[in-house]
Order: C-alpha cells, then sequence, then structure tokens
C-alpha cells in the first residue's frame, strides 16, 4: 500500500513539474527567450534565447523574426512586435 501511495506521489510530481514549464526551463530542457532591454529606441522587440537539451534553439523565423549574430550563450532575435512580457532581467 506504501509502494503504491509513494508511486502515485511520484507521478503527481512529475506531472506537476510538467505542467510549470518554468521547473523544465530552469533545468536546461527546453529553450527559453527572454525580452532584452534596448538603449535605442526601436520597432519591435529584441529577444534573448537560450539552448535547451532536449529542444535546442527555438526557430523564431515563423513569427517573422530575424537572427542576428550570436552572443555567447545567448542567440539574439529581432522581432516586429512583442512575443514576450518582459521579466525585467535579461
Amino acid at each position: 500500500m506504501i509502494r503504491v501511495a509513494l508511486t502515485a506521489a511520484a507521478i503527481a510530481a512529475v506531472l506537476y513539474g510538467v505542467k510549470e514549464e518554468r521547473v523544465l526551463e530552469e533545468a536546461h530542457l527546453f529553450s527559453s527567450c527572454s525580452a532584452l532591454a534596448t538603449t535605442v529606441a526601436s520597432e519591435g522587440q529584441w529577444l534573448g534565447c537560450r539552448s535547451g537539451r532536449l529542444t535546442g534553439y527555438p526557430d523564431l523565423s515563423r513569427d517573422n523574426c530575424v537572427r542576428a549574430p550570436a552572443r555567447g550563450a545567448l542567440e539574439l532575435w529581432r522581432c516586429p512586435s512583442a512575443l514576450v512580457a518582459s521579466h525585467g532581467t535579461g
């Protein structure tokens, strides 16, 4: 009976972790993008994307974004409109 309860608790924990994608992003399994602050007023939005172990870098070209040269661990994208809300960290 205890094994069933422990197995159910483990499954529930895994399902909760999958539901909260932030957990998987912090574990660097999925790619993630965040808005970057720019010093020059420009139309659109700059995003810095990090690679995920399972998914690699995201492809934002389907959202009419243009890829810029990579900068360290970040892949930079310039998008004509805002895709993600800025979290204040870039």
